[in-house]
């Protein structure tokens, strides 16, 4: 199973949307994953599940999410020149007490996203710093969509096909990686 991470809770954000377009293409390829949001985790998160401590809802994503992943996709959007500091959050929260090793080795393959004409690049750079860290090998062939509004329409429907194809590409170079 492939676990696609949608890497913000902003509500109603294109992360999320663009998650699920890349899960309906890997379902397409024959791949199983699933789709973590970050808008769907308890809002005290960042308090309730740091310095070794563990929510039940924690552990639920981590024994039916994170542990069964084979490799992991992220979509991350660009706040503020990086990624989104409730990812980085997320990603302590499994790394600061005994399982911390919990992912490590797992392949990540990163998307950024943005209203903006970067597409996140410095976002992922500063995020594969982390995942380095933490363990993890970041794909090579990242991908940076910007101007996701012209990329994904509100309802997450395509309207940039010529991205769509680059993503699709990118996915399955990512997964012949993976064998």
């Amino acid at each position: 199973m492939i676990l696609i991470i949608s890497g913000t809770n902003r509500p109603n954000n294109y992360s999320r949307k663009m998650a699920l377009q890349m899960q309906k293409m890997l379902e397409q390829g024959g791949q199983d994953s699933k789709v973590l949001s970050l808008e769907d985790l308890p809002s005290d998160m960042p308090v309730s599940d740091m310095f070794g401590n563990r929510s039940p809802v924690m552990k639920n994503v981590i024994k039916t999410l994170i542990t069964p992943a084979k490799a992991l996709m992220i979509v991350a959007p660009e706040y503020n020149g990086s990624y989104p500091g409730i990812l980085k959050v997320f990603l302590e929260s499994l790394s600061d007490d005994d399982d911390w090793k919990i992912m490590e080795g797992r392949s990540v393959m990163l998307v950024g996203v943005s209203a903006g004409r970067a597409g996140n690049l410095r976002g992922l750079d500063h995020l594969t710093s982390v995942l380095h860290y933490m363990g993890l090998p970041v794909f090579h062939e990242k991908l940076a969509l910007p101007g996701i509004v012209k990329i994904l329409s509100e309802d997450g429907a395509w309207i940039d096909q010529r991205s769509k194809a680059v993503l699709q590409r990118r996915m399955d170079a990512f997964i012949l990686s993976l064998k």
